[in-house]
């Protein structure tokens, strides 16, 4: 074997291991700036869902504060007509609202008024009351306590009971105003705004109980998602995972009110989230989304790697195979060549030679 092919068959296992070492490297940093863009849109995903269900709680509770308190001076001159007209102003102001309820200190309804949604809802008034959250909504800071999610059947629609503290003139508890809102999933605001894949959820879950508020995703959800807590074991792996992988505990976690990275295996596989609290309506945002998604992504790399890597291999190889047959047509026309005239193209006598010899050896002499 001439020198030439022996470089370049060191050259070529030389290649292999290059290339293979490249495309493993590769796959890898592929790999580490997928996980890192997922993880950053679901940042984005959680903290403008957050944001934007904060904002719209907070709308609500103004929407409650004032109005409750003057429907609660009202009754203390027993003024119910002039309740009635409170709570029919402020469901003629919010569209987001389908009830209102005085209650008084001990959670007993006052007066309430539904707004007409082609079904009589008075029969709901006491679900409504009990759902939303009452023995809760005495916070430190005051804020509205959001209650379970209630289902009306006759409309096939989930209305979300919210309950505010209302203080007297003496600064205490003197009763409380509950409302129903048309806040149901999926809903259309989470569904153009929390997908960010076919195996993407995100959910509002309420920390109390662990209630499903809001969902969003493209995967089947069975009809009744909204009226069980999510497992407990779930939220115990997603809180551990994310107390881990950003070194604070729950409750830093909770104040700080910054989205954190969670991981956890469950029937589908392993799932990579980020969740974040909102603290001051004490609700979680959490989105998920499984990892064999971020693989098929990857998988789509591999296979572009791959064939460039293939390709090349190819190349080089049909380069080897072409100059080896260089080769050996450059040695028969150099044997060719060192046994035959330039000008006439007949055996010369180096030629000759090699067949005298030939012939002696081969025909035996006869005396």
């Amino acid at each position: 074997m001439s020198s030439l092919r022996r470089s370049l068959n060191w050259l070529f296992v030389v290649l292999v291991l290059v290339g293979t070492f490249l495309l493993v490297s590769g796959l890898y940093l592929q790999w580490q700036q997928i996980k890192q863009a997922h993880q950053l849109r679901q940042h984005s995903q959680v903290l403008l869902i957050s944001n934007a269900m904060h904002s719209l709680l907070v709308s609500q509770e103004t929407l409650l504060a004032l109005p409750g308190r003057q429907a609660l001076f009202h009754w203390r001159l027993d003024q119910l007509e002039a309740i009635d007209a409170i709570l029919q102003q402020i469901l003629d102001i919010n569209a987001n609202a389908a009830a209102y309820a005085l209650l008084d200190v001990e959670g007993n309804p006052i007066a309430w008024r539904w707004r007409p949604l082609a079904a009589d809802l008075d029969g709901l008034t006491p679900t409504l009351i009990e759902y939303s959250g009452c023995d809760g909504a005495v916070g430190s800071d005051g804020a509205m306590a959001i209650g379970r999610p209630l289902r009306i059947d006759a409309l096939n629609r989930w209305l979300l009971p919210v309950c505010q503290a209302l203080e007297d003139e003496t600064q205490q508890i003197g009763g409380f105003i509950a409302a129903a809102l048309l806040l149901e999933g999926p809903n259309s605001f989470i569904e153009n705004q929390a997908i960010l894949g076919p195996t993407n959820i995100v959910q509002v879950i309420r920390e109390a109980g662990l209630q499903p508020i809001l969902w969003g995703t493209s995967l089947d959800i069975p009809p009744d998602y909204l009226a069980e807590p999510i497992p407990l074991s779930f939220y115990e792996q997603a809180i551990e995972s994310a107390e881990r992988l950003s070194g604070q505990s729950i409750d830093q976690l909770r104040a700080s009110g910054q989205p954190a990275r969670f991981q956890f295996i469950n029937s589908a596989g392993q799932q990579l989230g980020t969740a974040i609290h909102d603290s001051r309506y004490r609700f979680w945002v959490l989105s998920q989304t499984s990892r064999s998604e971020l693989i098929e992504q990857l998988k789509g790399f591999g296979w572009t790697y791959g064939a460039s890597y293939l390709a090349v291999l190819l190349a080089f190889l049909v380069m080897i195979v072409a100059i080896n047959r260089a080769e050996r047509r450059r040695r028969q026309e150099l044997v060719y060549q060192a046994g035959h005239d330039m000008l006439t193209g007949l055996p010369n006598r180096q030629s000759m030679r090699g067949c005298s010899k030939f012939c002696v050896n081969v025909i035996p002499i006869t005396g």
